[in-house]
């Protein structure tokens, strides 16, 4: 896990800190840090969290079990919100040194 959020940090840095420069309040530089483009695949923490949920998926579409198939759906969810939740972590660290207006 402190990998992949290390990974996830280091993916974010170049659209933060512009994110940072332009926003000349924390909600300003939040909002530019938290609409970064998340499909990006070549990110490394974005990559990890995509090749995760693409191997989530795929087991999905292979399961008939519809108890297994709500276990990996919940499974996926919790993916996906562990993605936000370190983006919104980041954003907020991001951009504490900001004033608030």
């Amino acid at each position: 896990m402190k990998r992949l959020f290390l990974l996830f940090t280091v993916s974010l840095l170049s659209s933060a800190a512009s994110a940072q420069m332009e926003g000349n309040t924390k909600q300003e530089c939040t909002r530019r840090c938290l609409s970064a483009d998340l499909d990006d695949s070549k990110r490394f923490a974005l990559a990890a969290y995509n090749e995760k949920l693409k191997q989530i998926r795929a087991k999905k579409e292979a399961e008939t079990d519809p108890a297994k198939r709500k276990e990996l759906e919940e499974s996926e969810k919790d993916q996906l919100d562990r993605r936000d939740e370190d983006q919104e972590n980041f954003c907020r660290k991001i951009c504490a040194p900001l004033r608030d207006e």
